[in-house]
């Protein structure tokens, strides 16, 4: 098959299409066929159905203009075509398209979930540091109140021996009425 361009014509690109078929016969003789069509008039309604042109010749029939779009070209066909893809205006492309949010929602959701547990084993962990720390210094604290505890003891003891040594020293003082 090979194409080539003729230029513009009403802001619509035209192009001919040269279709060269060849065919063996039995007896192994070759007979090629040969057939132009030119695309030029099929899109004059864009909004007009196939019948439209049902009274027209056979070579009319099969007339596709090529529609221009980002230097690329297609016939509509090929963009009608494209309609199946998902998203693009039909409802499997919708639900496609709902599913496909919905999982990306849950994702967002179970990764804040995982942040979340993250942080929260993170803030057990530091308060678990913290604990032992405290834990440590309440030993500490114990400790020193025990120490504290047992020289308060023997403090007292002293006391006591101190004010049993006193009494006895008065004791021994004579009276001041006896000089």
């Amino acid at each position: 098959m090979a194409m080539d361009e003729n230029g513009d014509v009403d802001g619509k690109k035209e192009a001919k299409i040269k279709v060269v078929s060849s065919l063996t016969n039995i007896n192994k003789s070759t007979t090629t066929t040969t057939t132009t069509t030119d695309q030029s008039s099929f899109m004059t309604n864009p909004s007009s159905t196939h019948s439209d042109y049902d009274d027209e010749s056979m070579d009319e029939v099969g007339k596709l203009p090529m529609v221009k779009t980002r230097s690329k070209e297609y016939t509509p066909s090929m963009c009608s075509s494209l309609s199946g893809i998902s998203g693009v205006g039909h409802t499997p492309g919708k639900n496609a398209l709902a599913t496909l949010n919905s999982k990306f929602i849950s994702f967002n959701l179970q990764t804040d979930r995982l942040k979340k547990k993250t942080q929260l084993l993170e803030e057990n962990h530091s308060l678990g540091d913290e604990l032992k720390k405290v834990q440590t210094k309440n030993f500490t604290l114990s400790e020193e109140l025990a120490s504290v505890r047992q020289e308060n003891e023997d403090l007292k003891e002293e006391n006591d021996r101190l004010l049993k040594e006193l009494k006895a020293l008065r004791a021994q003082l004579p009276t001041p009425t006896e000089e």
